[in-house]
């Protein structure tokens, strides 16, 4: 498990690091962070490898993290993030803005979630929010999935009618890759796994989803990306 700096205390304003992959949207949520005189920015990041560098060497009270950064998904990084940090808050910013989404952000522990098309404002509240020790979820989000996620029950999904919901989020990441064409080496290379993991996964979300055939699951898969892809 990744060992992070001990983190000060009594540092004000708050120590922010931020994660995304794209130069201009990077800039835009720094410039965000900064102009709150309770925060400042104290690193950044534009890809797994160097978050993961950042955030060992660098004392922080918040990450601002982006869902997916050079074709790798992140979620699964939060635990250990959350774990080796000193009360790390994360607010999750995403143009993969749908309910399942959310769901497995806050699921792998994220305290919060905004879209990328959210106004600023928003996401200056939602940087408040979590840092008071509350969770923030966009306004959208259904109240049922907002009580199962809060209620820190987010594993007990059989109450949800989209099975998409009873995926892990290691299982999400593989689904959303097949669903964007990639080919079972190139899920274990993006994912940093073997092949034969990424064959497991897939037999557990046939299982999961209810389908029979490679194809149906290929077919399953890009029809999801194509209607909940992230919004530009």
């Amino acid at each position: 498990m990744m060992q992070l700096p001990t983190k000060h205390t009594g540092i004000s304003p708050k120590r922010v690091v931020v994660a995304d992959d794209h130069p201009m949207v990077r800039e835009a949520l720094v410039q965000a962070v900064n102009s709150m005189p309770e925060f400042t920015v104290c690193g950044e990041a534009d890809s797994r490898e160097t978050l993961i560098r950042v955030m060992q060497s660098t004392p922080a009270d918040g990450l601002v993290l982006d869902i997916c950064m050079q074709g790798a998904f992140m979620l699964d990084l939060i635990p250990d993030l959350l774990k080796a940090g000193d009360n790390l808050k994360i607010l999750v910013v995403s143009a993969y803005d749908d309910e399942l989404n959310v769901f497995h952000a806050i699921r792998s522990g994220a305290h919060g979630f905004v879209s990328k098309i959210a106004m600023s404002s928003e996401f200056e509240t939602a940087l408040q929010t979590i840092h008071r020790g509350e969770h923030y979820l966009p306004a959208d989000i259904k109240p049922h999935i907002v009580e199962k996620l809060l209620s820190k029950r987010a594993h007990e999904v059989e109450r949800f009618r989209d099975p998409l919901f009873s995926l892990t989020s290691r299982e999400m990441e593989v689904f959303r890759l097949l669903g964007e064409w990639k080919s079972t080496p190139e899920i274990a290379d993006m994912l940093k796994i073997s092949p034969k993991t990424v064959e497991v996964h897939r037999i557990h979300i046939k299982e999961k989803l209810g389908v029979t055939s490679l194809p149906e699951l290929l077919r399953y898969a890009v029809n999801w990306v194509s209607e909940k892809g992230p919004k530009r």
